[in-house]
């Protein structure tokens, strides 16, 4: 089974239906592309792994925003000056410093 750490879901404010979530997990089976960034839900949803380095381009910025995942952009920046390598327990550690728990788990087959 896959593990993942759901760090935030959200939604743009303009969204009262709330019917396209903006989703980041970290995916501790990836070294090279822990970041997954999830937009919709259902046959319309679209999403992908990504690098520390790529998290942190400007494209990104409204989704790290709509999930609540803003907090992540600091480690992407130390991890892109460390080869790109996220350290995967100081982002879990970081998120149990802000929420006081660790982030929910989801493993997939």
């Amino acid at each position: 089974m896959k593990k993942y750490y759901i760090l935030g879901i959200g939604y743009n404010k303009k969204d009262d239906l709330k019917s396209c979530p903006y989703e980041v997990w970290l995916d501790m089976q990836q070294k090279k592309y822990p970041l997954v960034l999830l937009e919709g839900k259902g046959i319309g949803a679209v999403g992908g792994n990504f690098k520390p380095s790529e998290i942190i381009a400007p494209i990104w910025s409204e989704h790290l925003s709509y999930s609540g995942s803003e907090w992540l952009i600091p480690l992407c920046e130390m991890a892109k000056d460390d080869r790109d390598v996220l350290d995967l327990k100081l982002v879990l550690d970081t998120y149990k410093c802000i929420y006081g728990t660790l982030p929910p788990l989801r493993e997939i087959a």
